[in-house]
């Protein structure tokens, strides 16, 4: 940008047009956990870099059309050329949320619109305003105790404590010799 001072960059990187241009899922803008405060001037897509986990997505529409919040809805999609995983689509101009589990590391993408203009096509001068708040899944370090063949041997030696991380949905796994008087056998245990 330039003013009388000369270049320069403007400090607001997630304020106002900052994603534009991301009219089509080719284009979308990298989305990062927080709140963004966002005008778009057509379909707004996002890409979102996630580990395994809850995507929580919750769009607040703040712009006006003839004295009514504008409908702004939005859509969830792991691949853009498939049907969305989960969409909010309600009519009037509310607040909107997805939840989504997903259950592997990879890409998504969220697609926020003008409900009235669903494939993008404002007429010239026309944008729409929202609020994005977007909390990704962090990635849990494993304490390399999550699996049978990793199980952590417990002696009859006294009492220990055990605290571990363990990965999201796991469980950790415990080995037991000599369990109920076998001294032979080995059980396997669980704690969830």
């Amino acid at each position: 940008m330039n003013d009388l001072f000369g270049d320069f960059e403007p400090d607001y990187a997630a304020l106002s047009t900052a994603f534009e241009p991301n009219d089509t899922y080719l284009t979308a803008a990298e989305l990062r956990e927080g709140s963004h405060e966002v005008t778009g001037s057509g379909v707004d897509w996002y890409r979102l870099e996630v580990v395994s986990g809850e995507i929580a997505l919750d769009m607040t529409p703040t712009s006006e059309r003839n004295g009514n919040i504008q409908n702004v809805n939005m859509e969830l999609y792991a691949d853009p050329q498939e049907n969305a995983l989960v969409a909010d689509i309600h009519p009037g101009g509310g607040s909107e949320s997805i939840r989504y589990l997903a259950g592997e590391d990879g890409t998504y993408y969220l697609k926020v619109f003008w409900a009235r203009y669903p494939e993008g096509d404002l007429p010239d001068g026309q944008t729409f305003s929202y609020d994005l708040n977007v909390d990704l899944p962090e990635e849990v370090i494993s304490d390399g105790n999550d699996t049978r063949e990793t199980a952590t041997l417990l002696t009859d030696s006294g009492t220990s404590y055990h605290s571990g991380t363990g990965e999201q949905k796991s469980s950790h796994i415990h080995s037991f010799r000599g369990f109920l008087g076998c001294p032979n056998s080995d059980v396997f245990g669980t704690n969830s």
